[in-house]
């Protein structure tokens, strides 16, 4: 199933219900092209696989912009999370490309677990730029940060990543 927003913008009332909530284990879901703004979650999905959101911004979301936990072969691409209250971006299983995660409020810019982070951005978030575990992270910026990178060593690896002072 694809939902292409076509460039429009779903508004809600800040704090109330998510703006695209993707039941539990409901698979194979593309949301694309629009901007999400100012729920208590921009885009939620728990325990479903290849969830892929392509080109959404995500806005003052009262928790985190983007949300997908619990699943495989997810992703979320060319993406902008910013002025969330908590992450701009989280992932468990899958691949995160070419965002960008700016002033968001809460624990980093980016999180991920069993993931794969490249080619993002994440700046001025008042937590971690990029943080996660179990994770391939090659290619990002971080800066103006509380830290840049923060990830656990536990089978993680950093390729090539860019974190200059504040």
């Amino acid at each position: 199933m694809t939902l292409d927003l076509n460039g429009h913008t779903l508004s809600g009332d800040r704090g109330a219900g998510h703006g695209i909530y993707i039941l539990n284990d409901k698979d194979n879901v593309e949301i694309k092209n629009g901007t999400v703004r100012d729920f208590m979650k921009g885009i939620y999905a728990p325990d479903s696989d290849m969830i892929r959101v392509l080109g959404i911004r995500v806005y003052n979301s009262d928790d985190t912009g983007i949300e997908l936990l619990g699943g495989d072969s997810c992703m979320v691409r060319d993406c902008i999370a910013s002025h969330n209250d908590a992450t701009g971006i989280t992932v468990e299983g899958g691949i995160i490309a070419g965002n960008t995660a700016n002033h968001n409020s809460g624990w980093s810019g980016i999180t991920a677990i069993y993931s794969a982070i490249y080619g993002n951005t994440a700046c001025h978030n008042s937590g971690d730029g990029i943080g996660g575990a179990h994770c391939m992270a090659d290619g990002n910026t971080a800066y103006g940060n509380s830290s840049g990178f923060n990830m656990s060593f536990f089978n993680s690896e950093l390729g090539v990543n860019y974190a200059p002072g504040p």
